[in-house]
């Protein structure tokens, strides 16, 4: 057995042990963590394998003993317990101390957060012989007060397998308590390697006296962190308290920043002060008036509203009650209570945070539902003139825009033209340099707004630059003391910039409204964990994940920083990723979350108006022109929201990048520089794209529907739709069921003679007949004759049938003709139309798409028909979805393929497209047309009910409980993206329809015994412009469905094309004005 040092290292007071084993940590009771162990006496002898167990006997019946004596001294136990105890090595832990102390930021190298280069030049060494200098705090047992041992304690470990030889052991830390600061850094454009150094390293430029918000540092277990005393009660959310702005007194800046000086002469004295670090001792007087800035009519409001990407977050047991957080922000909660407390002590054990105070009363219905997406528009708005996408070729996650420039940046900085997208200026970085920040520097004058840059890098550098002569004008060294410059916001004529370790800087323009960064600036300290911020008048809406202060700096730090007492938070919302304020209502602001939700705060009371669950996925970014509220997701999806509306609704979504969206900036300079309105999106992909922000065609297309009545001609139509799941079934077999003969007869003569009737079947072929079904799939393209003569004779008969009795059974004088028949592996599409419509129909075409097998089968899938009745679309769908009740996610996907998935003829006439389809669509999908009604076995099932409870509702007529649990419509409830939630339902009256036993109304009885579910459905989607009148069910015994018909009256247009185009031309002018008035306001 390998030996090992006699004696420890030395150790100083401020340095907690924690002892392990030579093989294996001893598990130990969080209470003896949290002591010293006076256990020890600084050497043990070598110890063998016997002897390893004989201590391990020793060890134990030392602890029963206690147990059952508990006036034994608590000392003699010691010397007992560590008499053949197994060989331990102890090593020191960085200590935690308080965010004034200048060697709380040292860490041990040994294993810094982040290896690096240097780092991999250090060696490990063994511990230092030294003894273990004595402890300054009195002895303390290991046993409980009452004299009981842990469960935990009294089965020892078994003997570990011994270290491997090249096991380096963690080396003691250094004392660098002695050692001179680093005030020099190399030039700017050098190679760095700061971002080799620990997080804990980098902070050495902290100075003694601290702001409020400034709070000590966490160590590299910020779970064991002031556990017991220092941490709110977990149960308690964050709306427990109500958000209450602070009163202040004039106080200067220099009054609100405290001196937490501790001395580091033993760890007693650590402890014993580190409460009243804690605690920044003034009075809350009365807020003085604020001097709002004002700016000249010259000057431009240009406010970052994109988000930047947000760090990673650490899970903590500390602080404040959230799922996600920084390691910086679990140490930010003291600026809270540096600003909430009157005395200058307080109470030892008092909780530091009460996270939020503001929560949001019930919610009303803009809040409650989804954004309605019934009429979302896909077509892309692009811009009428200009570059369209500029592929950037290298990887950039930062860019800013304004007018006719946008330049993005990384290791390279680049500034293109939005005209014609050439590259109009270039910067190289030095290696290891990398701009983190990005923004267009205010100009004295509004001819020389685009013309200069502020950079900030990652080592805390502010670089200025002149774009036209490519030259670096200025370089501020050290402005931000080495920390990432994460963001640069414009107020006015000023410029903020902020790091990542939460200082904020204001540099201030001079009275000719000129900047530079020659300048003094003041300087604030805002908490740490910034996820997004923006700036929102005066004011400056911070975000450290799911809490928000509000700040207002100002140049000469005449008012107090913080505005509310504690932050607001809301609860069941996600990590803050951006935000935007819209023009249509500017005392509100919108904050994206990383679950898909957005917030609601009021500017003026700061209270919650609201949270909307607009999707499933991560908003990336927001921003906002014209009214409209733009979200960008980590999909590469952009949706526009018309937040006006209640609840909102979608105007507007498509793919814009291939992946995640970056950032979204919108551009309100553009008007006077470009003439337009443009929002600049960059991607994951590394391209820049820029849309119409006014959405000019959208708006025109709109604007024509809503005087449709003024140009064209309506006219009322009638449909009959009929869904049926046969079952293999046959006309021979129906006409066999004396019960079932009269079915199609009845239905025909109860229609009133219908302008269209769409019969739709499912499972004319028996699926479950294996050898058909593989034969279909397997075929070769020779065909085999036998099966395929099977199968279209079995739609041929139904075809023949359904004509048979529409002749036979409407009126004499109405003749209807067959206008169209399609098949699929069970799925059959039938429809006929009276003989006054059919001149009126044209532009018919047909689809199929396979959901079987991944999409390569036909056995479940859709048929999709398409025509056009004078001057409207209309498409009618016969589903057969995914089976099983846990399939609901594959229905779901069926659903998303057949609608979404471009199966129809593109249509090339522009005057048609305009005309006859909505959607910003061309015709090739679905939901490009204006009517569409989808029928079919869609299988949606009934959801956390059994059999015997279903049945029994069904009996008891209790259908309301059992819709509740309808897998469709509580897709609809919950689902954003639910692609059925564009369509609508006229409300079940009737019982299931599956699963009966065949020939009986007895639901089913077999092994499986499934639970009845509503199965059969009929939706649609036309607006005011379709109205379904009848919906219900028929009793057929020969399946084990029950056919499901649906009544509508259709309204269709007819364009006149005078009117047309007197009418157009008057939209044409209402736009030029539209432009004129958000230009002014822009302005």
């Amino acid at each position: 057995m390998a030996k090992t040092d006699s004696k420890l290292g030395p150790s100083t007071p401020s340095q907690n042990t924690e002892v392990t084993s030579k093989y294996k940590e001893f598990p130990t009771p969080r209470s003896c963590r949290q002591r010293n162990f006076n256990m020890l006496d600084g050497s043990y002898p070598e110890t063998t394998e016997t002897q390893w167990g004989q201590g391990m006997n020793d060890y134990s019946d030392a602890l029963a003993e206690a147990e059952s004596n508990p006036k034994l001294s608590s000392r003699v136990l010691q010397q007992r317990s560590t008499m053949n105890s197994p060989i331990v090595s102890v090593n020191l832990m960085p200590s935690r101390t308080s965010a004034n102390n200048n060697n709380s930021n040292m860490s041990m190298p040994a294993i810094p957060a982040h290896p690096s280069k240097a780092y991999q030049s250090l060696t490990p060494s063994p511990l230092s012989s030294r003894k273990l200098p004595k402890s300054n705090r009195p002895n303390t047992s290991t046993l409980e007060s009452n004299g009981i041992v842990p469960k935990s304690t009294l089965n020892p470990p078994s003997p570990p397998p011994p270290r491997k030889s090249n096991e380096c052991r963690r080396p003691p830390p250094i004392n660098r308590a002695d050692k001179p600061r680093i005030t020099g850094k190399p030039p700017p454009l050098t190679i760095r390697n700061d971002h080799l150094l620990s997080k804990s390293a980098q902070k050495r430029q902290i100075n003694d006296s601290m702001s409020p918000f400034n709070t000590p540092p966490s160590d590299c277990n910020p779970e064991d962190e002031f556990r017991s005393k220092l941490t709110r009660d977990r149960k308690s959310g964050c709306n427990d308290l109500k958000e209450t702005p602070i009163d202040y007194a004039n106080h200067s800046a220099k009054q609100l920043i405290v001196s937490n000086k501790v001395e580091d002469n033993t760890m007693d004295t650590v402890s014993k002060d580190r409460s009243k670090n804690y605690i920044l001792a003034i009075e809350k007087p009365v807020p003085p008036t604020r001097s709002t800035l004002q700016p000249d009519a010259s000057r431009i409001h240009s406010i970052q509203t994109a988000s930047m990407k947000p760090r990673t977050p650490i899970s903590t047991k500390v602080g404040s009650k959230l799922n996600e957080r920084s390691l910086s922000t679990n140490r930010t909660c003291e600026t809270d209570v540096n600003l909430s407390f009157n005395s200058e002590k307080s109470q030892p054990h008092r909780q530091l945070t009460t996270n939020n105070t503001n929560v949001c009363k019930p919610l009303s219905p803009i809040v409650s539902q989804f954004p309605d997406s019934s009429f979302s528009n896909r077509r892309p708005p692009y811009l009428r003139r200009g570059v369209r996408d500029i592929p950037t070729k290298y990887e950039t996650r930062i860019m800013d825009v304004c007018g006719e420039y946008v330049c993005t940046s990384g290791h390279i900085t680049r500034v293109w033209s939005l005209q014609n997208g050439e590259t109009i200026a270039s910067f190289a970085h030095t290696e290891g340099i990398k701009i983190t920040s990005v923004a267009f520097k205010p100009a004295a004058h509004l001819e020389d707004e685009g013309s200069q840059l502020w950079l900030g890098n990652n080592v805390g550098d502010i670089l200025e630059v002149d774009i036209s002569s490519q030259s670096l004008v200025r370089t501020r060294s050290s402005a931000h003391a080495r920390h990432e410059v994460i963001r640069i916001y414009r107020h006015y004529h000023d410029m903020w910039t902020l790091d990542d370790s939460g200082t904020l800087h204001l540099w201030a323009a001079d009275s000719n409204n000129s900047l530079s960064l020659n300048n003094a600036s003041q300087v604030f300290r805002l908490p740490k964990g910034h996820t997004f911020s923006m700036v929102v008048g005066n004011k400056l809406w911070y975000a450290t994940g799911k809490e928000i202060r509000v700040f207002t700096p100002t140049v000469d730090g005449s008012t107090q920083l913080q505005i509310l007492q504690r932050p607001l938070c809301q609860p069941n919302t996600g990590v803050i990723t951006s935000g935007t304020t819209t023009s249509s209502q500017a005392n509100k602001i919108f904050f994206g979350h990383a679950d898909g939700k957005v917030s609601l705060y009021s500017t003026q009371d700061y209270t919650c108006l609201g949270v909307v669950n607009i999707s499933l996925y991560k908003i990336t970014s927001l921003a906002s022109i014209g009214g409209n509220l733009w979200a960008g997701f980590n999909t590469g999806m952009i949706y526009i929201y018309d937040v006006e509306q209640s609840p909102w609704a979608v105007k507007k979504d498509w793919p814009a990048h291939h992946g995640p969206i970056i950032k979204l900036v919108s551009d309100s300079s553009s008007f006077w520089s470009l003439d337009r309105a443009q929002i600049i999106t960059l991607g994951q992909d590394n391209t820049l794209r820029i849309w119409d922000g006014l959405l000019e065609d959208d708006w025109i297309e709109s604007q024509l529907r809503h005087k449709e009545a003024e140009f064209c001609q309506l006219k009322k139509i009638n449909a009959l739709i009929m869904t049926w799941n046969a079952g293999a079934s046959t006309p021979y077999d129906l006409q066999q069921h004396n019960q079932d003969a009269s079915f199609f007869r009845d239905l025909i003569h109860s229609s009133g003679c219908p302008d269209i009737i769409v019969f739709g079947f499912q499972e004319l072929v028996d699926l479950e007949n294996k050898k058909t079904v593989t034969k279909s799939f397997f075929k070769s393209k020779k065909k085999d004759p036998q099966v395929q003569e099977h199968m279209s004779h079995q739609y041929r008969d139904w075809r023949d049938y359904l004509t048979r009795c529409l002749d036979d059974n409407m009126p004499s004088d109405e003749l209807y003709h067959l206008l169209h028949t399609s098949s699929l592996v069970g799925l059959f599409t039938c429809i006929f139309v009276r003989a006054p419509l059919l001149q009126r129909i044209r532009g018919l075409s047909a689809a199929e798409v396979k959901r079987g097998l991944g999409g390569l089968h036909g056995n479940k899938g859709a048929l999709v028909i398409r025509f056009i009745v004078d001057d409207t679309s209309m498409c009618f769908i016969n589903c057969h979805l995914a089976a099983g009740q846990m399939g609901t996610k594959d229905r779901n996907a069926d659903i998303t393929a057949i609608l979404e998935t471009p199966i129809l003829p593109m249509e090339t006439n522009r005057n048609t497209r305009q005309d006859c389809y909505v959607g910003g669509g061309d015709g090739t999908m679905i939901l490009d047309h204006e009517i569409c009604i989808l029928n079919g076995d869609l299988n949606y099932r009934i959801d956390t009910m059994s059999r015997d409870t279903v049945i029994s509702a069904v009996k008891s007529k209790n259908i309301n409980k059992l819709l509740e649990r309808d897998q469709l419509l509580a897709s609809k409830r919950k689902n954003p993206w639910f692609k059925l939630r564009a369509f609508q339902e006229l409300p079940i009256k009737f019982a299931p329809t599956y699963k009966y036993d065949v020939g009986t109304d007895n639901y089913d009885s077999s092994e499986k015994k499934r639970s009845p579910a509503w199965c059969d459905r009929i939706l649609h989607r036309g607006g005011h412009r379709l109205e379904q009148i009848d919906y219900r069910r028929h009793e057929i015994r020969l399946s084990d469905h029950r056919p499901v018909t649906g009544s509508f009256h259709i309204t269709v247009k007819s364009i006149c094309r005078e009117e047309h185009t007197i009418i157009w031309n008057d939209i044409q002018k209402k736009n030029l004005m539209r432009r004129e008035i958000l230009a002014s306001q822009a302005m």
